[in-house]
C-alpha cells in the first residue's frame, strides 16, 4: 500500500504544492489505484505552521530538523521511509510513488 507523507513548513502557492493538492483531492485517483493495484493510496500532509506535534513524533523528521533546521523541509516519506528532503517530488517521482501516470493541464496564457 503506497503511503505518502509530506512534512512542510506551510502550504505555498507553487506549482508543486498545487499538484500535491490536486492529488490529495482526487478521490477517484485513490479508487482507481485500488482497482488497478489492489491496494489503497494514502497521501498525508503535515504543515508545521498548523501543528508541530507530527514533526516531533516522527524521529527521522525530528533528527533532520535538529541537524539542518527547516532547510530540510519539505520532507517526503514513502511507506515511512524518507525519500526526498528539501523539495517536493517531480511529476515522474509522483508517478513512481503512486504507480500511476499523471497528466497536467496547464491554463492557457492570454
Amino acid at each position: 500500500m503506497p503511503k505518502i507523507t509530506i512534512y512542510a513548513i506551510q502550504n505555498q502557492e507553487t506549482r508543486e504544492y498545487q499538484l500535491l493538492h490536486q492529488l490529495k483531492k482526487a478521490e477517484d485517483t485513490y479508487q482507481s489505484h485500488k482497482k488497478i493495484h489492489g491496494t489503497p493510496l494514502t497521501i498525508n500532509c503535515h504543515y508545521m505552521i498548523e501543528h508541530i506535534t507530527p514533526f516531533l513524533k516522527n524521529e527521522t523528521v525530528y533528527q533532520q530538523l535538529l541537524a539542518q533546521d527547516v532547510c530540510c523541509l519539505p520532507m517526503v516519506f514513502l511507506n515511512d521511509v524518507l525519500v526526498i528532503s528539501g523539495r517536493l517530488p517531480t511529476i515522474s517521482e509522483w508517478e513512481q510513488f503512486t504507480q500511476s501516470g499523471i497528466s497536467l493541464q496547464e491554463p492557457e496564457l492570454s
